[in-house]
């Protein structure tokens, strides 16, 4: 029953909030694949609430720690003599490149000469 009434509520996060913050989570755009709602709305199918929790927890601080470092890698880009001044919310991510070679990645994009990946669109996060 909580199981189920988990579900609903996954369902209603991923109809009418998802939408308007973006669709993906800091995790999803930094190492691809699932977001957070439908990880969680897997693996409560998959194991139940009681038993999904510890790793719906786990994937939670995982998608705050990608958060940071998207963060980190936003201001990082932003902080270049050539940027805009401090405190705007437009990015130039004009040196990012897509990457290659793995296809959970294919979609994200990566800094150029460095391993951790940025995100395309810093609306995203």
């Amino acid at each position: 029953m909580l199981s189920s009434f988990s579900l609903l509520g996954i369902r209603a996060y991923q109809s009418w909030i998802s939408p308007y913050k973006g669709y993906r989570c800091a995790y999803s755009i930094l190492h691809g694949g699932t977001g957070c709602s439908g990880f969680a709305k897997q693996e409560i199918q998959r194991n139940g609430i009681k038993c999904a929790m510890p790793k719906i927890r786990s994937r939670f601080a995982d998608c705050r720690l990608a958060l940071e470092t998207l963060q980190t890698n936003q201001h990082e880009a932003q902080s270049g003599p050539d940027k805009k001044k401090k405190g705007t919310r437009e990015c130039d991510w004009s040196h990012l490149h897509r990457c290659s070679g793995d296809p959970r990645m294919e979609n994200v994009d990566c800094c150029p000469g460095n391993a951790d990946c940025c995100p395309g669109d810093c609306g995203n996060f």
